[in-house]
């Protein structure tokens, strides 16, 4: 059993830090695919070179040869120097986090508590909140184990987008198109959109016009529909029916930075939500139920009396297999020790609570006495009361 439950900590762990060393590996491998396509491309000129110089007409011209063959290979080694000492970075990254990983399968408590603001610096990035983010990084020391370098350019875009200006955005989408694609990312043809948008919504109808027909043709294919719809906008203007007025919306630009975020965080190999979030959502989700939040809150349920309310709000309902009652009054469970008593208005409560309320009264005794109601403060006949069995 111990082996058993030992085995699944380690599935767990293994899931939730799986961006921790995939990420530096994807750099990695990254890196070395464009080194090799740096390499091979001056390897090749260097060779074309030398064969132009064999083939010289005159010693002039070959010796001019042979020297720009010298200087391309000369550039190729310094290149090759520096990608070493990228090489090297990111290895000791690798090192420094499976060393990090396996402290957490020990259960180490130093790691466990590394562990906890690394997720804490991790949900301030993704929620973008860089500047604090980074000051804890540096105040905890943890710029071995948290993914901050994906998150760097994404400040400047991002304020770009929040000030209404495509142009940071586009240009990071052009430098990484291949990789976007294969995501089947919609992101440049909407901020293509929201720039012919503006155009329209500053009055540029010409200027709209000519833009589109230079930048949607290459996403017809997938957004036509999108597209025509669009182009109504410049028969309409500003103020256009209904059914077009949600091109309008200022919280397209809300989207557009969240959308960016999404792409960014998988270009680079990240989860879409922050670990923080990874790891508390199916915790808040275990305790949801379709009476959360109650009415008067319960003193005792987290999701009640505390922000992890708000978090449960779009998490899904747990699943119960089995009816679980509990005492209106101290929310403990009802059962063979503490037999569920109903009241007339369906309030269920246990026995030993409304003695424990009740003090003076017993519940054995006389069918005249009183006992008062958790919610109303009411003095109910004892006699009113149901005894609940639960099949």
């Amino acid at each position: 059993m111990m082996a058993e439950e030992s085995t699944q900590i380690k599935a767990e762990v293994l899931a939730l830090e799986h961006p921790l060393l995939k990420v530096p590996l994807d750099s990695l491998v990254r890196t070395a695919k464009q080194h090799q396509a740096l390499l091979e491309k001056k390897v090749e000129k260097a060779v074309a070179a030398v064969k132009t110089g064999l083939n010289a007409s005159s010693q002039a011209e070959m010796d001019a040869q042979l020297l720009e063959a010298e200087a391309t290979l000369s550039s190729l080694i310094t290149q090759a120097e520096r990608q070493e000492a990228t090489y090297q970075a990111l290895m000791q990254t690798i090192d420094g986090r499976y060393k990090c990983i396996l402290d957490l399968l020990k259960g180490a408590s130093a790691s466990l508590d590394v562990r906890h603001w690394r997720y804490v610096a991790d949900y301030l990035l993704h929620e973008g909140f860089y500047d604090a983010a980074t000051s804890l990084v540096k105040l905890a020391s943890l710029q071995d184990v948290v993914n901050t370098e994906p998150f760097r350019e994404l400040k400047n875009i991002e304020a770009s987008l929040r000030t209404k200006t495509t142009g940071l955005a586009l240009a990071w989408c052009r430098s990484n198109k291949k990789r976007l694609d294969k995501l089947n990312s919609q992101l440049e043809f909407n901020l293509t959109l929201q720039e012919y948008i503006e155009h329209i919504r500053g009055g540029r109808f010409e200027e709209a016009l000519n833009f589109a027909q230079s930048k949607f043709p290459q996403f017809s294919a997938k957004n036509m529909n999108e597209i025509q719809a669009a182009m109504a906008l410049a028969a309409f203007g500003t103020d256009p029916p209904d059914m077009y007025k949600h091109f309008f919306d200022e919280a397209r630009w809300d989207s557009l930075v969240d959308q960016f975020r999404r792409n960014n965080c998988a270009l680079n190999s990240l989860t879409a939500r922050s670990q923080l979030d990874v790891t508390l959502f199916p915790g808040v989700a275990a305790l949801k139920s379709p009476e959360c939040p109650s009415d008067p809150p319960t003193h005792d349920c987290l999701l009640c009396s505390s922000v992890l309310g708000e978090i449960a709000v779009h998490l899904p309902y747990a699943q119960f297999p089995h009816t679980v009652l509990r005492c209106a009054i101290t929310h403990e469970l009802v059962g063979v020790d503490n037999p569920p008593l109903m009241f007339p208005d369906g309030v269920i409560c246990g026995k030993t609570s409304l003695e424990q309320v009740d003090s003076g009264s017993d519940m054995d005794s006389s069918p005249e006495d009183h006992v008062t109601h958790p919610v109303t403060k009411e003095a109910v006949p004892l006699s009113s009361l149901q005894r609940l069995y639960i099949l």
